[in-house]
């Protein structure tokens, strides 16, 4: 068979990483602590075993394994066992995103498999998927961000036509919305004013949700919310992004806005009618 077995693993997720020793219940921590420590380079990499850059590989894992901290760590000699049915094993840290935060972790049942040269070609490897990650996690981030910008000029469209009614301009802000989320196939949007609910089709009111207050004049008037309908993976605020975040936040802000502006046309208009035309005489003399 193929001495050789691939692993990519994304730390700190390391259940894939432990399954050549399922029976032992200790493996996953054993493993975990060596990749953490890898990983956040606490390794004195002058040990045999590790490469400059950082890697390192046995050709014995089923020996115990020793590692000297680095001296800022104050820490002593630490020892591994690792076991399981891989006899050489090779950890080679890469950037996913702006940190060295995953591993490749390569396999072999033969002794001594690895040499200096081939870990030398897992680093190229891992470098050129590293950057190749990262140019994809930017790109991702400008689309959200096309996205976002997207909407925010919608909006302005909307709201710099002073014709439009208030309720049509909040209706159509709220269906401006769900595009500009992560997942627009699931999200749903809601714009709640002095009572008065704006929203997409679908919208419940569910604990999964971003809400932005709406405040006129530091009144308390209403309430912009974006639901998912599914779950979603954890992120900065709670399954949404934090620029999600500041965007609800900018919505809602840029909606007291316009609500002032226009109350503020209104008691002009209000103001001149009590005064009567008298007064838009003065005014314009």
């Amino acid at each position: 068979g193929n001495p050789l077995e691939f692993q990519l693993d994304f730390f700190p997720d390391e259940k894939n990483a432990a399954a050549n020793d399922r029976r032992d219940p200790r493996a996953e921590s054993r493993l975990e602590s060596l990749y953490r420590g890898i990983l956040e380079g606490t390794f004195d990499l002058s040990v045999p075993g590790f490469s400059p850059h950082g890697s390192f590989f046995t050709g014995e894992a089923g020996m115990p394994l020793r590692f000297r901290p680095t001296m800022h760590s104050g820490e002593h000699w630490r020892e591994f066992i690792i076991g399981g049915e891989y006899r050489s094993l090779a950890l080679v840290p890469f950037l996913r995103e702006t940190k060295n935060d995953s591993l490749f972790i390569i396999k072999s049942h033969k002794a001594d498999f690895f040499n200096d040269e081939c870990i030398l070609q897992y680093e190229d490897l891992a470098y050129n998927l590293g950057v190749a990650l990262v140019h994809r996690h930017i790109q991702a981030a400008l689309r959200e961000r096309l996205k976002e910008l997207t909407c925010l000029y919608g909006i302005a469209k909307i709201m710099s036509r002073p014709e439009v009614p208030l309720e049509e301009i909040l209706q159509n802000t709220a269906e401006l919305l769900p595009p500009a989320w992560r997942y627009p196939e699931i999200t749903r949007a809601c714009i709640t004013f002095d009572g008065q609910q704006f929203k997409t089709p679908g919208f419940i009111d569910i604990p999964r949700k971003l809400s932005a207050p709406i405040k006129v004049n530091c009144i308390h008037r209403g309430a912009v919310e974006v639901i998912y309908l599914e779950e979603r993976p954890p992120l900065e605020e709670g399954c949404f992004l934090k620029e999600e975040r500041s965007l609800i936040d900018t919505v809602a802000g840029e909606i007291a806005l316009v609500i002032e502006r226009r109350q503020i046309e209104e008691d002009k208009l209000r103001l001149q009618e009590q005064l009567g035309p008298g007064y838009e005489r003065g005014q314009s003399a």
